[in-house]
């Protein structure tokens, strides 16, 4: 199997030669490299031994703007040898609310905005405290990779500095991660202080998407994440949206979970 620095695969097929020779599985995969290029190209140009003869794939100059080659060698690519071991995909879960790690299985007869209240929004105001937020931040990647979960897209909370970390420990362990620090402006819990005004909303997004940006990361992407609809008021919405256009980066959020408790929170709120 081939993958280019962007991750993707270029192919994946089973060997012709039993031999177990790297040599020969070399020759076997510069043939499909040649394949692979838009101008024509016979296999001996494509099979090269030198290996060191080519700078690192990350850093190939033949690399176009958006990652496509017009042409691949054998050498552009790291040579690993798993032995006996197989090599399947990882699993990806697109929408974990990292935090919630901390009290997962609580509340869970309880009708979605007790559950809230009760739970969630208590817990999650906890992670002003960094050194709390690094450790339940820890315990959740952890236990998702121990899952074979390599990919996740987190929910964190409205905290900067915390959602900072999630996305610094998860690249740390290895696991690409979608990143988003949560975004409500209403409807919160004023109790334990766990709302945020717009401004702050705005801001502290804003500031969280450059920081991921400078970390300069394939592998970590920061999304826009207004929690749901009815914690977000339509001045911080637009400018979320802003946001996503400018920086050309995802949004992800929950609309309502049904249309009754949409028009129940604010009965209940």
């Amino acid at each position: 199997m081939a993958v280019d620095a962007s991750g993707k695969i270029l192919f994946c097929e089973e060997m012709e030669s039993r031999t177990g020779r790297r040599e020969d599985a070399e020759r076997e995969a510069a043939k499909h490299l040649a394949n692979l290029s838009d101008t024509p190209s016979d296999h001996d140009h494509a099979y090269v031994t030198d290996l060191d003869a080519v700078p690192p794939l990350s850093n190939d100059s033949r690399f176009e703007e958006r990652g496509g080659r017009a042409h691949f060698t054998i050498n552009d690519f790291e040579w690993i040898d798993l032995g006996p071991r197989l090599m399947i995909p990882g699993f990806v879960d697109a929408h974990v609310h990292a935090p919630q790690y901390g009290f997962m299985g609580l509340g869970v007869g309880l009708p979605l905005l007790q559950w809230l209240d009760k739970y969630t929004f208590p817990f999650e105001s906890r992670f002003s405290d960094l050194g709390f937020a690094k450790e339940m931040y820890n315990a959740a990647v952890a236990r998702h990779l121990r899952h074979g979960t390599t990919f996740c897209s987190y929910f964190a909370t409205i905290h900067v500095e915390a959602t900072k970390e999630l996305t610094r420990i998860a690249r740390e362990m290895g696991q690409r991660v979608y990143v988003g620090k949560v975004n409500m402006d209403r409807n919160g819990a004023p109790k334990v202080n766990y709302i945020e005004s717009t401004k702050e909303s705005i801001e502290g997004t804003e500031e969280f998407v450059q920081h991921v940006n400078d970390m300069k990361d394939p592998l970590a992407v920061p999304v826009v994440t207004p929690r749901f609809v009815p914690t977000c008021t339509s001045d911080l919405m637009h400018n979320l949206a802003d946001i996503s256009d400018r920086e050309t980066i995802p949004v992800r959020g929950v609309r309502a979970r049904s249309a009754r408790i949409s028009l129940s929170f604010f009965t209940y709120s």
